[in-house]
């Protein structure tokens, strides 16, 4: 029988349904393998009391906790964190996937430069369907091809 994760955050005040969600999906892995608390804790380098909380949905693990989680249990972090709606992209996936392979140096750089592209998207810079992106429109000034420059002669 599936858990009802609204109800059980209503019932542990709780607001953010996504640490329960992952949580849950650890306690689900880590009882189809058999093992206990300690077994996965000790096989990820945490304690038996946090890996606890992690699956309560008490805590938010940090990234490399969470890919030690992972590994441990012989998934992805990508499958840990939740399936995939019908309409995610393979592209997406592939890109979840480079990423988690990525050396921390790696990550860091692209998640600086998604921040930056999503922040530009906002901002109106927004790409074609084509996925070309846009000029700007210019404001004002000259209308029509500019003039060639002649260069090498003197006036």
């Amino acid at each position: 029988m599936p858990i009802d994760v609204h109800r059980k955050a209503r019932e542990k005040g709780m607001s953010n349904l996504y640490f329960i969600q992952v949580g849950e999906e650890i306690r689900r892995r880590r009882l189809a393998l058999g093992w206990s608390l300690e077994q996965l804790a000790d096989a990820c380098g945490i304690t038996r009391n946090y890996l606890g909380t992690v699956e309560r949905g008490r805590r938010d693990p940090h990234v490399s906790t969470l890919l030690s989680i992972a590994r441990a249990l012989g998934c992805t972090i990508t499958e840990l964190l939740g399936h995939p709606d019908a309409d995610t992209s393979s592209r997406g996936l592939e890109m979840a996937r480079l990423y988690e392979r990525s050396a921390p140096h790696v990550q860091d750089a692209v998640t600086l430069m998604m921040r930056l592209l999503v922040k530009a998207d906002r901002s109106g810079e927004a790409t074609e369907s084509s996925g070309e992106p846009q000029k700007p429109a210019k404001k004002g000034g000259r209308k029509g091809p500019r003039k060639p420059r002649d260069q090498g002669t003197e006036t």
